[in-house]
Parts: structure tokens; sequence; C-alpha cells
């Protein structure tokens, strides 16, 4: 069950929706908001055979008050717009009782037969507004402009707050279109992308791209002892830069703020018309977000695929949207209330108001369990709290606008649209993979490993870099889904498979593996549901050089991707591959023995590193023989010694077992490390890096700052599960 042709049509589907219900939105126009001022210009005044309402004149040709505002209309607006003003009052007669047909022909005679007769309030001193009137008026033009400023402000004002918001997600619809355009040339335009280097194009990527903020991105920041989050990408954070710099500026720009503004009749005019504009705009903007925010959050975002980003990208944003989104609710609710704060005990009364209140309140506290301290602590507990915060805001918002006749829900719709869609393909997912599948489960106690092997359909096709959420049915934990990398290899006899290697931290991998211990053989089958696969292959396969490193339980990744570079590698082929493996101790090669055996016979270079042990496990020594030949060809080949940092050993020492791959025992020089492969390198390289935090954000760094080690094109790659 594929879901790729489906997920574009419904989430496009959407949005055409959304666009479609977006053209109910009108706004005042220069000749509207003069129509309207017209009528309130001559509210205070009172005629004799007055028989209508200020905004329902009685429209018979004798009426004072209709031919005051008649004459009003004509005197007010410009030329070219007066016949469409005059269909406006023709539209307004027929709410007249008697009804009243006028035609435009007939409001022209008319103006020509109450002109000569109407008072000139603003150039006769002996007008006396206190009496009633008992002839056509011409209602003060200063006061009729004052009206229609008030009127045409507001509206452009409303006007401006959709269009500012439409603004702020053309500008992200433009970097994520560069983005995707610079991604996907590196796999659809390689040799394009590589013809683009020298000094002034590495400097640019150097500063701009490639390096993280400060030194960390995929390692954790922490204070003491307070998990503070992730930190961006020095690319990614001049995007949420110009996010929020745009956000600022169009949150304050554009208002036409005046004393004696008729709609905010209070004592403090000036404050009441910014706090009244500045509710109205940042609400709007806030509710303009919403989609966006669930959208970027969803494991299955169309935008993952038109860009090319990676999950973890897209919660980058998702995280930085979200927070932008509550701080325009926060401000649109703090003006609001200052503007009600007199009335705030009858405002209870309002669903509206409880529920703009609530959805406000749900932001406030789902940002504050999402901060890294607990997202990262207690992950599940974050995430189910996450789920119901999010839907209380949906429904507060929902219930806040309700009152608006429908203005602005169509954000909403959307918003329950993608959240649904990616719901719905993560069922699609399931079902694909199969819902009665068993695991294999094994736990390797030295290193609180579990080795997960789990039967693929013929049709659902791993790659290298792919990872999937499984479900394990059990009493504790069926309902969470974890992220884990995964492999597959053609080694397995009686048939196809896909391979797990866990770490056993806390919560459910912690539960996972007490069961398992309890078992005499450390074995378990279980059923699992298996959602996937999601990811991307980095392009590695279109550079002439190929360097991969991997630490600790990053190693499928590792394997994945030398398995698929090695493959077609001949020994007439100029392509290398390296692949560096960095681990603490020798225990992790009892879990992942038969897939380095399964390697033996590629063109490739392994390299593995044992940071803290000189121990061989279980593992036998090479004989004195082996070990003597191995030493002498260490020496040969001394021009080739990679620098070890905290090892008297600076030759290669392999295993019995594997004796086509390097072991050093020591931790690497990174630094040193990738200098020389890239100095060594002829033509293109690719560096991808999946492991501990710490590590990707050193290789990262390297990489950034000697990307002049070599006249050709260098491209890093991240391999990095962190949400």
């Amino acid at each position: 069950m594929k879901t790729g042709i489906f997920k574009p049509l419904i989430v496009v589907s959407i949005l055409l929706v959304s666009w479609c219900h977006a053209a109910k939105y009108t706004y005042l126009t220069k000749e509207k908001s003069l129509y309207w001022a017209c009528f309130d210009a001559l509210s205070p005044y009172k005629f004799t055979n007055d028989v209508g309402r200020v905004y329902a004149p009685n429209c018979q040709p004798t009426q004072n008050r209709f031919l005051s505002w008649v004459i009003c209309n004509f005197e007010n607006q410009e030329p070219e717009n007066l016949n469409k003003t005059l269909e406006l009052v023709i539209k307004r007669c027929e709410l007249s009782k008697p009804f009243v047909n006028h035609t435009v022909e007939d409001l022209y005679g008319i103006y020509e037969k109450a002109i000569p007769t109407a008072i000139d309030v603003e150039n006769n001193p002996s007008f006396n507004a206190s009496v009633s009137l008992t002839s056509p008026i011409i209602a003060p033009k200063k006061k009729v402009q004052r009206f229609a400023r008030a009127y045409y402000g507001r509206a452009k004002s409303q006007r401006h707050s959709k269009l500012y918001g439409g603004a702020i997600f053309i500008y992200f619809a433009g970097c994520l279109l560069i983005g995707g355009i610079v991604t996907w040339s590196k796999r659809l335009c390689p040799k394009l992308i590589q013809k683009l280097v020298g000094p002034k194009v590495n400097m640019f990527r150097r500063m701009f791209t490639m390096p993280p903020v400060n030194s960390k991105h995929t390692q954790i920041l922490k204070w003491k002892k307070l998990i503070l989050g992730i930190i961006p990408t020095r690319a990614q954070t001049y995007v949420l830069f110009g996010y929020f710099a745009l956000n600022i500026i169009l949150s304050c720009v554009g208002y036409d703020i005046f004393t004696d503004n008729f709609f905010t009749a209070r004592k403090h005019q000036v404050a009441s018309q910014t706090a009244d504009l500045v509710q109205y705009r940042t609400g709007v903007i806030a509710i303009i977000h919403t989609p966006a925010v669930f959208l970027m959050s969803g494991r299955n975002n169309l935008l993952l695929y038109l860009t090319g980003w990676s999950y973890e990208t897209f919660l980058v944003y998702h995280k930085w949207l979200a927070r932008g989104m509550w701080i325009h609710a926060l401000v649109h609710s703090s003006c609001y209330t200052w503007l009600e704060i007199d009335y705030l005990a009858d405002f209870w009364e309002y669903e509206y108001w409880r529920w703009g209140v609530a959805a406000t309140i749900s932001g406030a506290f789902l940002l504050f369990f999402a901060s890294g301290y607990f997202r990262i602590r207690w992950y599940e507990t974050f995430k189910t709290i996450h789920v119901w915060l999010s839907a209380l805001y949906i429904a507060g918002l929902w219930l806040h606008l309700r009152k608006f006749d429908g203005l602005w829900m169509e954000y909403v719709y959307s918003a329950i649209g993608v959240w649904s869609a990616d719901h719905f393909f993560r069922l699609c997912r399931l079902l694909w993979f199969g819902i009665f599948t068993k695991a294999e489960c094994q736990l390797f106690q030295d290193d609180q490993t579990i080795k997960i092997k789990v039967p693929r359909p013929s049709s659902w096709k791993p790659f290298p870099g792919a990872f999937v959420y499984i479900y394990f049915m059990r009493p504790y934990g069926f309902w969470q889904s974890h992220p884990f990398t995964i492999l597959a290899h053609d080694n397995d006899s009686d048939g196809k498979y896909i391979y797990m290697y866990v770490k056993v931290k806390g919560g459910l991998t912690k539960s996972l593996a007490n069961a398992l211990n309890n078992t005499s053989s450390k074995k378990k089958s279980i059923y699992v549901l298996v959602e996937g696969p999601y990811g991307f292959e980095a392009p590695m396969k279109n550079y002439s050089n190929s360097l991969i490193i991997t630490g600790g339980n990053g190693v499928p990744t590792g394997f994945s991707t030398y398995d698929a570079l090695t493959k077609p590698l001949r020994e007439s082929s100029t392509d290398t591959v390296k692949w560096i493996w960095i681990i603490r101790d020798t225990s992790p090669l009892k879990w992942f023995e038969q897939e380095l055996l399964g390697l033996e016979d590629r063109l490739g270079e392994i390299d593995i590193y044992v940071t803290q042990s000189q121990q061989i496990s279980e593992f036998e020594p090479l004989t004195s023989e082996s070990a003597s030949t191995s030493s002498s060809a260490g020496k040969n080949d001394s021009e080739n010694k990679i620098e070890v940092e905290g090892s008297s050993h600076d030759f290669t020492k392999p295993l019995a077992r594997f004796p086509k791959i390097k072991f050093y025992f020591g931790r690497p020089n990174l630094d040193t490390l990738l200098v020389e492969e890239l100095q060594s390198a002829t033509g293109s390289t690719a560096i991808l890096c999946c492991g501990p935090g710490k590590m990707n954000d050193e290789v990262r760094k390297i990489v950034a700052n000697n990307l002049n080690s070599t006249a050709s094109r260098v491209d890093y790659f991240e391999d990095a599960q962190i949400w």
C-alpha cells in the first residue's frame, strides 16, 4: 500500500479549499468608507419628518435625512467612484419602509433638486444643531473625512493583517524553495553542484550554511544541570532571524492612528487605537500560523518530499513557528484584555472570550512542556501532554472564532485536515508493513544493546539512512512509537528482514531489556507494528570519494550506506569508500559480527576505533605470526598512519575474525583524520556522519573549517534523530 501518490493530492486539496474559502473576505474601500461616513456624520442631527433610522433612512424624496445622505455622497465622493456609491445607496433603500425603488438617474435628479435648499452646516454661522431641521443639510466635510478615515484606516489595517500574515509565509516558502533547490540539485544535478567550488564559495558555506551557531547543534545544550534544548544550524538561524524580524516589523507598521477617532471614544485615544489595531493584526497572524505549525510537525509532511530536508530540520522550524504563533496570540490576548479591562467580569459570560483564554493558556503550557528539559527527560509523557494540549488549543480556537460567522475558520480546518492526513498516512504505513509481525529481540548485556530482527514484506523497500517507528505490542508501552534507524542486508538465507540496534536507556527500552533479561537465552519474540520507512538516502553515490563516520549505535546508517556504495565497485573503479566506526569497546562486535563479515569481500575500507578499552572481549586475537605480519605491514604503510589520541598504538591491530578490517585502540583525532582524507582525495568528497551529538558537531565544524583543503567539492551530510 503505497501512500506517495495520494498524500500530495489530499494536502493540496486541503489548501485549495482554504484558498477558496478565503474569497469571502471583503474590506471597506475608500468609497465605501465615505458611504458609511455620511451616515455617521449625519447621526447627531434631528429632522422633523424623519421616519427612518440612522443607518437605514426612509428613502422617500421628501425625507430630509435621506436627501442629506444623498447630498453627502455627491459632495464627498470622487467622480469616478460616484456611480458605484449610488448603487450602494439604491441597495440600501431596499430596506426602506415603504419600499422605494430608485435608479442612478433618479438620484442625480434628487440631488439637483435638493442642493439649492440644503443648509451648509460648515459655512453657516447661524446654524443651530440642537433644533429639528426642516430642510436637508450639507454635512461638514471635515467631519465626513474624519469618519471616512476611521473606517478606511481600520479596514486597511485589517486587510494588511491578512496580507502580512501571508507575507510571512511567502518568505518561508521562498526559504523552502531555495533550500529545496539546493538539496535536490545535489541529487539530480550533482555535476553542476560540484562545480561550485573555490575560495569564495567555500567562505560563504563556511560562514553561512554549514557550521552550527556556536559549537553545538545535535549535541544537547545544557546550562549546569538544566537542559536547554537543541541549537539550530547557522543556516537555520538566519532563516529564523528573518522570520522573527519580519514578524516584528509587520506587526508594528501600517497603522493610521489619530485623535478623535470614533471607533475608540475613550480617554486614552492613541493607546486604545493602537491596542485595538495591534490585537486584531496579531490575532490574525497567530491564526494564519496554525496550519503551518501543524504541517511542520507531521511525519508525513508534504514539504519533506518537496524540499528533501530531514524531519529534524522541520521540527526545528515547527518549534520556532509555534513560539512565534503563541507570542502573537499572547499580544492579541493582552491588548484585548487591556481594552476591556473595565468589563472583564461581564466578558466571562461570552463563549468566545472563555475559549480564547483557554487557547492562549493551553498554548503557554504547550511551550512549557515542550521545552528541552521535559521533552528530553520524559519524552513519552511530553508527547501525550502535547497531543492533548494541541487538541485543546484547536478546540479553543474553533470556539473562539465561531462567533465571527466563519471568518478565519479555514485555517482551523486546514490544521485539522493536515493533522488528520498525517495520521491517516501513518496508518497506511502500518498496514503496508503488516499488522501481525513478530520481531525477534535479543539483549546483549555487555553494552546493553537490544538487537531487533523483523521480517518485512517484499514490497517494502528499505534504503540507507531509513528509519521507522516501532510499536511493541506489550502491556506496557504498546501505545508508544520509537524511532530507530534500520538496516537490511542480503545475508539472510531464510527471508528478508530489517534490523535495529537499540541502546537501552529509560522508559520502554528499559522495560523491554528487563523482560529479555528474565529469559534464559536473553531472547524473546514480540509482536510489533512498524511504521515507515521515513528519511532520505544521502546522495553519496554522486561523489568520487565517500567517507562515512559513525559512532556507537549509529552503525546501521554506516553499514547500509557502505553496503550500497561498495556493491557496484570493481577493481577498475576509481571511486573510494571508507567507513570509520568509533566504539567504546569491542562488545558491539558481538552483535554486529555477521554484518561485518558480510562486507569482507568489498573493495572499500573499514576502520574501527575502540576508544576506552584494549581488551578483545570474547574475540580471540591473531596468532603471533599473523600479528607480526600485520605489524610489518603497518610499518611499510607508515605514510598512511592515523594519529590516535591517548594510545601508544600507532599501527593497525585487526582481530582474527575480521582480517580485512583495521582496528585502532584509542580515540581518533578527527581533525587530523578528516584533513588527511580531504587532502588525499581526488575529485569530489561526501562525508556522512551519524553518531553521538558531540561527535556530529565536531565533524561538522571540522569539515566547515577545512573546505579549502581540497580543490574539489566537499559536502557534509548528517543522519541524526534529535527531536
